[in-house]
């Protein structure tokens, strides 16, 4: 579904966050304008995590959040995708507390000639040695198609058990998962629980 860019971000933003039993998109990708938003809920905390110079910083929140991930920088958002990703647009992670568990969601893009190029970077946990790396063309590809195309390079990285070997230290990196748990295989399911 796509929206014109007239409606503003905060009514799409309601409404991809269930109120009822009603219509709802929740934990699926929108459009709305310039933006491509996801929405979903979840029991364990979810957690940003971004690469800088001299390691990881974690930005873990029990309450309210709202963390810009700028455009460039490689993130990783545990529990929702199972790789780390490099964008040329800026993204916004939003948590909300909702009972016992969280709202969360991810708001990307916003500009004009952004969604052209993401990175997706698969890193061994133990040493940190870049493992594989795949360039995906977003302008081309539009949101369903890097939906598409991610869960491609996921299921790629997981066929080759010495593609997830670290040539450094020997660590086998875990399976790799895409956006959607739903598509998930058995070996996928495990590692979006764990990481």
């Amino acid at each position: 579904m796509s929206r014109s860019s007239s409606e503003p971000i905060l009514h799409y933003a309601l409404d991809v966050i269930p109120q009822d039993a009603g219509q709802s998109h929740f934990g699926e990708w929108q459009e709305a304008g310039l933006y491509w938003v996801w929405s979903g809920a979840a029991d364990l905390p979810w957690t940003v995590l971004e690469k800088v110079d001299k390691g990881v910083i974690d930005f873990t929140a029990r309450s309210y959040l709202m963390q810009p991930i700028l455009a460039g920088h490689i993130h990783h958002i545990s529990h929702l995708f199972g790789y780390w990703q490099a964008s040329d647009a800026d993204r916004i992670w939003l948590r909300f507390p909702r009972g016992e568990a969280g709202v969360y969601s991810l708001i990307w893009g916003g500009k004009s000639g952004v969604h052209k190029q993401d990175r997706l970077l698969w890193f061994c946990p133990q040493c940190g040695n870049r493992l594989a790396e795949r360039a995906l063309d977003t302008g081309k590809l539009g949101m369903v198609g890097f939906i598409a195309e991610q869960l491609d390079a996921v299921r790629q990285f997981n066929s080759d058990a010495e593609r997830r070997k670290c040539k450094n230290c020997g660590f086998v990196h875990p399976p790799a998962y895409g956006f959607y748990p739903g598509d998930d295989s058995a070996a996928e399911i495990t590692s979006r629980q764990r990481w």
